[in-house]
């Protein structure tokens, strides 16, 4: 995957250029508008955390949206962690 291979041009090309990302959680990044902003986070965690990898354990999708647990994968400061949420995409 782009994720993976930490190929963060062409997975910023798989957004739509008015993308808006909306983190709900209460320490949460808030909103996000373009898809620089959006992967801009996914790079955050990676410089946080080189070794984290999303993954995908479940996704519903439709023909307007989908719905996916992801959980976030890796390491930091000597420990393993894990960071599930939730997306709720509208196409």
């Amino acid at each position: 995957s782009r994720l993976a291979a930490r190929d963060w041009s062409a997975l910023t090309a798989l957004f739509a250029p008015t993308v808006v990302a909306r983190d709900h959680r209460l320490v949460g990044w808030g909103e996000l508008r373009g898809p620089e902003a959006f992967v801009g986070t996914m790079r955050a965690m990676v410089d946080l955390a080189p070794d984290a990898q999303g993954r995908l354990d479940h996704l519903r999708v439709s023909e307007r949206a989908l719905f996916a647990q992801v959980i976030w994968t890796g390491t930091r400061d000597g420990g393993s962690f894990e960071s599930p949420f939730l997306w709720v995409v509208e196409f």
